[in-house]
């Protein structure tokens, strides 16, 4: 496992302990695709909640429901907190977390 992925898996278990998560991270495929995307699912979440969690625990990474599109703005690095070891991790090249909830809207 990343450890980009285990970080956000990290903060994800301690806010939903119930739930089931799937963290996983697809890298860019050519040229076009230039930056790597963390796919994010939680059951029993709904996407609201799920992207304030995330919004707390990230810098520089843009955030969008599954089936959406973002854009990341601002110049700072990508990173993400991991709740477990309380740092920052530096997320190189993963701008961009899409969220797929089974929970409402």
């Amino acid at each position: 496992m990343n450890i980009i992925t285990k970080a956000i898996k990290n903060t994800l278990r301690i806010e939903y302990p119930e739930s089931t998560i799937s963290v996983r991270i697809r890298r860019a495929t050519n040229y076009v695709d230039s930056s790597d995307k963390i796919l994010v699912y939680v059951s029993d979440a709904t996407y609201a909640d799920i992207k304030t969690t995330l919004v707390h625990c990230t810098n520089g990474i843009a955030i969008y429901p599954a089936g959406g599109v973002a854009a990341k703005g601002g110049i700072c690095a990508p990173q993400v907190w991991d709740a477990k070891t309380r740092e920052f991790v530096d997320a190189d090249m993963c701008e961009f977390i899409e969220i797929k909830t089974d929970g409402a809207e």
